[in-house]
């Protein structure tokens, strides 16, 4: 685990001082992220100011906890792992070669090798949308951190589950990135808007509860057994992720590339 944690490190590490080579670009869509996210939140204000301020008893500081935590969640996936969304890419044209040979960790050493800029202004939008919606109460403070923590763990073994089928099924890029962007919608949606079946999705294939309804419920009432149940839940999905990624692995053809990694 400490092997785990200061790979981890050192690639945010270097990452960072690379993206700060090009601070003005940085800032720039930083603010372009946070711009783009905001124009959702005065939607959902003007609807629910038209329809008598909630949806079947959903109001509008929900939808903000909401954005919050998958905004963060996404960001400090897009951060730390930013190189989870071309799990697909590279097991398709054979590049995990160089992962693969290096005495590390493959699946860790892999997603987290890569930075996206555009994570630190999904981070900024969060962490600015809480503090306006709670200021500084420091408890929700706490229990916001630990969620996007949670989130940003179980949305990235989403990530790496659903980019694993290529190895069972061949380049599913597309597929895989229309997933992600249910997932997300899903994830901005108050749950109170569906009913029937779909929730059953929630729990299962997209992990939507554990990921954002579940962390909301308890912003809003805390509860030791149903952080447990989030924990669980979370550990449950990732162990699953992990476990589809090595089983696939095994059955990796090798594209027989010469790579090097400095």
């Amino acid at each position: 685990m400490f092997k785990v944690v200061n790979l981890i490190k050192s690639y945010f590490s270097f990452n960072l001082k690379a993206t700060m080579e090009y601070r003005s670009a940085f800032i720039s869509q930083l603010f372009a992220v946070f711009i783009n996210n905001g124009t959702f939140l005065i939607f959902w204000y003007l609807i629910l100011n038209r329809v008598g301020g909630n949806i079947n008893g959903v109001y509008f500081n929900d939808i903000v906890m909401m954005w919050a935590i998958v905004a963060t969640s996404f960001g400090f996936s897009e951060v730390f792992f930013g190189n989870s969304p071309r799990i697909s890419s590279i097991i398709y044209k054979g590049e995990l070669d160089v992962y693969i040979l290096q005495p590390k960790p493959v699946l860790i050493n892999l997603i987290s090798s890569r930075m996206s800029v555009l994570g630190w202004g999904d981070i900024f939008y969060g962490f600015v949308i809480f503090f306006i919606n709670f200021g500084l109460d420091y408890k929700k403070i706490i229990l916001f951190i630990i969620f996007s923590i949670t989130g940003t763990l179980v949305f990235t073994a989403f990530r790496v589950l659903i980019h694993s089928l290529t190895f069972f099924i061949g380049n599913n890029e597309s597929l895989s990135t229309t997933l992600e962007n249910i997932m997300i919608t899903l994830g901005v949606y108050p749950s109170s808007i569906f009913r029937g079946p779909i929730m059953l999705l929630f729990y299962t294939i997209f992990p939507v509860f554990f990921m954002v309804y579940l962390p909301i419920n308890l912003l809003n009432e805390f509860s030791i057994y149903k952080i447990i149940i989030l924990l669980l839940g979370d550990f449950v999905f990732m162990v699953i992720a992990f476990s589809v990624f090595y089983f696939g692995l095994k059955k990796y053809e090798s594209g027989n590339l010469i790579g090097s990694r400095m």
